[in-house]
């Protein structure tokens, strides 16, 4: 198969490539598929899952992920830490970016666009045929290529340390955005 259309487009980061606002819901409380649809009736571009303090399961993420996609809302989700195979496995569910907790130094955020990107960006390994492909099969290079592209890398601002290395953490190849963890920072 060649000439493989990525159809899982990433709303949100087109949004924000123009300039526009883009604005998001978080979710924390409700594990069904139609937390997708309110976020859409809503007026929301994503929805922002928490896996850092809450015990939604991987299945749970991929079938929300995969609805909000479909109905055109940007699946964000906050992995636990910076664990390399829960960023990469997030992604493969379905999410179509990923916010990375206490983010402190340029290298860990180096590290975390290494997990979420594929070559030449990073080295994260490829599932084939995936939720973002619709489940369909396409040369590699131009797979990975693409879903480089559609996929966005947020890290979180939590601390001083990270305050002090904002500017080398946003300097980063790959990291999209920086969000402030006001409850953290203010602690």
């Amino acid at each position: 198969m060649t000439g493989l259309e990525i159809p899982t487009r990433n709303l949100m980061k087109a949004k924000m490539d123009a300039g526009q606002l883009a604005v998001g819901m978080i979710v924390r409380l409700m594990r069904n598929v139609e937390i997708a649809a309110i976020a859409k009736s809503a007026g929301f571009d994503c929805l922002y899952i928490d896996l850092e303090h809450c015990s939604f399961s991987l299945e749970t993420v991929s079938q929300i992920s995969m609805t909000a996609v479909a109905l055109g809302v940007t699946p964000l989700v906050r992995v636990p830490g910076l664990d390399k195979a829960e960023i990469s496995r997030t992604l493969e569910a379905g999410a179509q970016g990923i916010i990375v907790p206490h983010l402190e130094t340029q290298a860990q955020a180096e590290d975390v666009v290494d997990a979420a990107k594929f070559q030449p960006k990073g080295n994260r390994s490829l599932l084939g045929a995936n939720p973002h492909t619709l489940f369909r099969a396409g040369p590699a290079a131009e797979t990975m290529e693409k879903m480089n592209e559609a996929a966005l890398v947020v890290g979180m601002i939590e601390s001083v340390r990270a305050v002090e290395n904002a500017e080398e953490i946003a300097s980063v190849d790959g990291m999209d955005m920086l969000l402030i963890g006001t409850n953290d920072l203010c602690n």
